[in-house]
């Protein structure tokens, strides 16, 4: 074999390893290409909530991103980021249900990675001003997964609500108004269970006793709290209303509260109490029948309930409102004091024309 020949033979094995290591070194590139424009750069342009519901399909994710902070630009990475999770088959075979905050500095793998984990965001849920579980069920569902239907079964459901030791009637007593945070996808069941939870926490020890003191059980405080609630918006007063409803119902007197009537009517904006509401069919009249109504009739704050467990020992069992439409009240000791003082309101009533 000649020189040349050799010579020949040694350059092309030269250029051959030249060629592969070119290659390698463009795999390298795009494959290092790949993973910057993957896993570093950011897939958005905001922080995006993103919902993801049961039966979403990868193409529904990304439509859902591309209408809401994805980057245009970057819809390519996080379509090759759902393929090397394969999304689809995640979706499928598990539940990726939830809310999901996605952070604008994420890129397209984390993006994905968050679905597939289920890495679920808390939403907040608060409510206050409720008299109705309708009500309470429509605004505690508004950001949540499940519907105001749904929650109204589960509040509805004696046989799981029994487990809780409450009925239909005293459930809302478990609801104490606050801000929470839950998971977007939480069933209405474990909702309420939720909401129990925080109901046997905030019932302490000392809280107990302060009802015990009182002749009270932790349910039937916050069933007169919510009479209470209902009887005047002075939060320096509400105790003192609170414990005058707690001084009849110890002594067996009739409760006779007007916001019970409203209540048993279903019209809220009454001002005048008359003979026609006393006589409406209800339990929840206190004028017919005797003790507590047999559940709260609105959803007292716990400030309320606090404000009767603390408020001052006293022997009023009579009030009205003052005439002069301040939103407080006149307490009296007995009937007679109570009478001069129901006529100075009535009067001011009839001057005023109103009914």
């Amino acid at each position: 074999m000649t020189n040349k020949t050799k010579n020949s033979k040694k350059n092309t094995f030269f250029r051959v390893l030249a060629v592969i290591a070119i290659l390698f070194l463009l795999t390298g590139a795009v494959a290092a290409y790949a993973l910057y424009q993957m896993s570093v750069r950011s897939a958005l342009t905001r922080d995006v909530w993103l919902y993801v519901r049961p039966g979403d399909t990868r193409d529904s994710i990304l439509v859902r991103l591309d209408g809401g902070g994805m980057d245009p630009s970057r819809v390519f990475w996080v379509e090759r980021s759902m393929d090397y999770y394969d999304l689809d088959e995640k979706l499928a075979s598990s539940d990726c249900s939830g809310a999901y905050l996605l952070s604008i500095d994420l890129p397209p793998l984390r993006v994905v990675s968050r679905i597939v984990r289920h890495q679920q965001t808390p939403v907040r849920i608060s409510f206050n001003n409720v008299r109705l579980s309708a009500q309470l069920a429509a605004r505690i569902t508004e950001p949540l997964m499940i519907d105001s239907a749904a929650m109204m079964e589960a509040l509805h459901d004696t046989e799981f609500l029994s487990t809780l030791s409450v009925d239909t009637a005293t459930v809302l007593t478990l609801f104490l108004p606050d801000t929470y945070e839950v998971w977007w996808n939480i069933s209405a069941e474990d909702l309420i269970y939720r909401m129990y939870r925080e109901h046997e926490a905030f019932w302490t020890p000392k809280r107990c006793s302060e009802a015990q003191a009182i002749g009270l059980s932790p349910l039937q405080c916050s069933i007169i709290a919510s009479i209470a609630e209902e009887e005047t918006h002075n939060r320096g007063e509400i105790g003192i209303v609170a414990r005058l409803y707690a001084n009849r119902f110890r002594i067996g007197m009739p409760l006779q509260a007007d916001p019970t009537v409203k209540y048993a009517v279903g019209d809220f904006t009454l001002r005048r109490i008359l003979n026609e509401h006393l006589a409406t069919p209800s339990p929840y009249n206190t004028y017919l029948h005797a003790g507590l109504p047999p559940g709260p009739i609105r959803i007292p704050a716990k400030a309320t309930i606090d404000s009767l467990l603390q408020s001052r020992e006293h022997s009023y069992l009579y009030m009205c409102a003052k005439e002069d439409f301040s939103g407080t009240h006149n307490f009296a000791r007995t009937l007679g004091e109570h009478q001069r003082n129901a006529a100075r309101y009535h009067a001011a009533l009839n001057k005023l024309k109103i009914k």
